[in-house]
């Protein structure tokens, strides 16, 4: 059941009779991290990026993606922290509480564009050999989700069996994001291959965007905050969604001027 894979949010051994334990979603995440590192390697050569700025953007992206992520999912608590306002209860929020990904994806971009302006680069330069990179860390931390127990989806009537074999009583909705992620990623390379022109930072936050909107409607758990009826991660999916679309609108419009001169 999912239950039961739930009951693995650590990873317990022991060397010499010394007994260890680290969290799953660390572990993964880890891995991830160690997968998405040489992908990056790849890319910068690709792109002539030089390995001190890549290691620079790596740093930057960590510390400011984890920012990013725990400082959402304090406004997600944000109600709660009103209530029961005090330096302790932030502090515990922001240090050893959960993490939102749309907060740690902006802190990313955030760093990426920060360095590029540092270093004099070209940010777009720098988001098109950075992008392919988000889903294929996302694709396998998710995974660390599923293990962890946390993003779990809504209960089910009957279990959904997984290959015969693995038995889940919740939607498991970190095993679905896993999957579309991974896909996402090997979409965004063969868009690549065809056009080196297409923007992919554009279409990642449109086709992620798009998802994660649908998705959470099948989410079971209430912690990341919901506001008029949609989570905090829908209301930023709206948002990023009427951006893009303005972007594109624009766009549009220089271009019909430029062909009227």
């Amino acid at each position: 059941m999912y239950r039961a894979l739930t009951m693995h949010p650590h990873i317990q051994f022991s060397i010499d009779n010394i007994n260890f334990s680290i969290p799953s979603f660390t572990l993964v995440a880890f891995i991830g991290g160690a997968v998405t590192l040489f992908y990056m390697y790849g890319r910068s050569i690709k792109f002539h990026v030089e390995f001190r700025d890549l290691l620079t953007a790596l740093v930057a992206a960590l510390v400011f993606g984890a920012i990013g992520s725990r400082f959402l999912f304090l406004l997600t608590r944000l109600p709660h922290l009103i209530n029961n306002f005090s330096t302790q209860n932030v502090i515990h929020f922001f240090t050893r509480g959960g993490i939102v990904f749309y907060g740690g994806l902006f802190g990313v971009l955030f760093a990426i564009k920060m360095l590029a302006k540092y270093r004099k680069l070209s940010a777009n330069e720098l988001f098109q050999m950075s992008t392919p990179a988000i889903p294929l860390f996302h694709s396998i931390a998710r995974i660390g989700c599923l293990l962890g127990g946390c993003c779990s989806g809504r209960q089910l009537v009957e279990p959904f069996v997984l290959l015969g074999a693995i038995h889940f009583d919740r939607l498991p909705i970190p095993l679905f994001e896993s999957i579309f992620n991974f896909i996402l990623f090997a979409a965004l390379l063969i868009v690549e291959k065809k056009s080196s022109k297409i923007e992919l930072l554009r279409s990642y936050l449109w086709s992620y965007a798009l998802f994660r909107f649908i998705i959470e409607f099948f989410r079971g758990d209430l912690a990341r905050g919901i506001f008029f009826g949609f989570s905090t991660s829908q209301w930023i999916s709206i948002i990023i969604l009427m951006f893009l679309g303005m972007r594109c609108f624009l766009d549009y419009k220089k271009k019909v001027e430029a062909l009227k001169l």
